[in-house]
């Protein structure tokens, strides 16, 4: 009997292992902080508790934006919130969609479907894992990964094409994979932009991007308001000249030191662009110079489609941007006794209170 306890509960284990490293569904917090309980027209709407609906139908939207047959309104202290279960496929061809114009060739595409696929697995490795078990995977903007419900068949070819394949680090696991739009050049590791110290994928020299004169750019602001911005005592004396020499992640302003990532955040990632190359401060204004578009961490697009236009496949692209990263391939799925096609519970959708 204990013999037979111990198979049962072996294949439980293995299948749900199986199922969570290859997820069939993905939850996407497609709304969040909303005042009232959001009416979804043509939902069908049954209550799962006092602070849980589940809304289904086909061809739902709200406030523009589609939705998947299968919904979850959450009661989260005053406000509300809608999470989506999408099959993954579908989930992933939405984020190559949003993320890389599907007019670009089919291979940048396909590496695009696999950065996005290993990126997917590790976020949701991170927050389902022990007691940080999550209500919802993905969020649907930058703080994951752009997504919204596409119909692109060059989107979905790509996601289907490359079934399975993800990057994974030295243990076997998948690995964030990070990307943007332009590096600029060069590459630079996941550490240098947000520290840390995992496994490390390498970097890269992008000639492609470097010779885009369109990459090239610049940001000026008034000094007075450089100074308040960065919460800094105005010292309009104050005339460095900076440079980040080698993709240096971090700066000292009188005294004080800021990340790029934080700098950009701080005046506007679509104007700060990426690491300047160098910073002038004049008498009455402060300038960024620089070139490309991103944080240059992993997969550059503009790289990978100039790669794709010289006819290399998703497969080198892929590993020019993670020499150290390992191209992992789907080995045949095992029977699953859990199925991760879970129907809607409140269980799967609890909300600390």
């Amino acid at each position: 009997m204990r013999i037979l306890i111990f198979i049962v509960l072996t294949s439980l284990v293995q299948s749900f292992v199986q199922a969570y490293q290859s997820p069939d569904v993905v939850r996407v917090r497609m709304f969040k902080n909303l005042p009232s309980m959001p009416q979804i027209k043509n939902a069908k709407i049954s209550v799962l508790n006092n602070y849980a609906w589940s809304a289904t139908g086909p061809n739902l939207s709200f406030q523009g934006k589609k939705l998947s047959a299968q919904n979850v309104i959450l009661k989260n202290g005053l406000q509300f919130e809608i999470i989506s279960v999408f099959d993954f496929r579908e989930y992933l061809a939405g984020v190559v969609a949003n993320e890389m114009p599907v007019s670009w060739p089919a291979e940048a595409l396909k590496a695009q479907a696999v950065v996005a696929r290993s990126f997917t697995v590790a976020k949701l490795n991170e927050r389902n894992s022990g007691k940080r078990r999550g209500y919802f995977d993905m969020e649907p903007d930058v703080s994951d990964q752009m997504f919204s419900v596409t119909d692109s068949e060059k989107a979905a070819t790509a996601v289907l094409e490359t079934e399975g394949v993800i990057l994974t680090d030295n243990r076997g696991r998948a690995l964030k994979a990070y990307y943007h739009s332009d590096c600029g050049g060069q590459t630079v590791s996941a550490k240098d932009v947000w520290g840390g110290h995992g496994f490390q994928a390498g970097t890269a020299r992008d000639p492609w991007c470097a010779s885009r004169p369109s990459s090239r750019w610049s940001f000026e602001v008034a000094k007075s308001e450089f100074f308040k911005k960065l919460g800094l005592r105005e010292d309009p004396s104050y005339s460095a000249r900076i440079n980040w020499a080698g993709r240096s992640q971090f700066v000292s302003i009188l005294g004080e030191s800021f990340s790029v990532q934080k700098l950009r955040q701080i005046f506007g990632f679509s104007k700060l662009k990426s690491t300047p190359s160098e910073v002038v401060f004049g008498e009455k204004t402060v300038k960024f110079t620089g070139q490309g578009f991103g944080h240059g961490s992993g997969l550059c697009q503009w790289g990978s489609r100039a790669q794709s236009l010289m006819g290399v496949s998703y497969r080198d692209i892929v590993s020019h941007y993670y020499p150290q990263a390992v191209l992992t391939y789907p080995k045949p799925r095992i029977a699953y006794v859990l199925q991760s096609k879970k129907p809607l519970l409140a269980a799967n959708f609890s909300v600390s209170r």
